[in-house]
């Protein structure tokens, strides 16, 4: 099966297999996708997208570069709210985060654009180079506004810097 790329205004789409409505901009790709902007670059097994509703889904060895906010994530399963800017991760979340320095694992992670607020959940670990911490927990919660992180349940914190 060929490659087909679809070019619309803000996106390049490359597929092997799926469906687009350019009057609706509807997308049901159903093979490994690839869709590139100026802010990012999305890989995915499987993914959808609708303009009216602004929810997007990716499923499947998703990787999506960040390239405005020099961020990479992988994950099982991501879905995007565009209206809202919210985005929910889901099983195997891996966040390099190179503009703060920092790397978190989670089993699911929410994270509000408006806010700059995270929630991660589930076998939670995150390292904090410029800071010299690393952290253990169920459950985390950050505001990158304000610098502030705050962890529950089974919590673990080296600090290499404070000893």
């Amino acid at each position: 099966m060929d490659e087909s790329t679809i070019i619309t205004e803000n996106n390049t789409i490359v597929t092997k297999q799926g469906t687009y409505d350019s009057n609706k901009e509807i997308g049901n790709f159903t093979s490994k996708t690839y869709v590139y902007n100026d802010d990012q670059e999305i890989v995915g097994n499987k993914i959808t997208y609708n303009k009216f509703t602004g929810i997007s889904q990716a499923i499947g060895n998703v990787v999506i570069e960040d390239l405005k906010n020099n961020r990479v994530i992988s994950a099982d399963k991501t879905t995007y709210d565009e209206k809202k800017k919210v985005m929910q991760a889901n099983g195997s979340v891996v966040i390099n985060d190179y503009k703060n320095n920092r790397f978190l694992k989670a089993n699911q992670t929410n994270y509000d654009e408006l806010k700059e607020e995270m929630q991660a959940e589930g076998n939670v670990s995150m390292i904090d180079q410029d800071n010299g911490r690393t952290f253990f927990a169920n459950k985390a919660f950050y505001d990158e506004k304000n610098g502030y992180t705050w962890l529950e349940k089974n919590v673990l914190i080296f600090d290499s810097i404070e000893n």
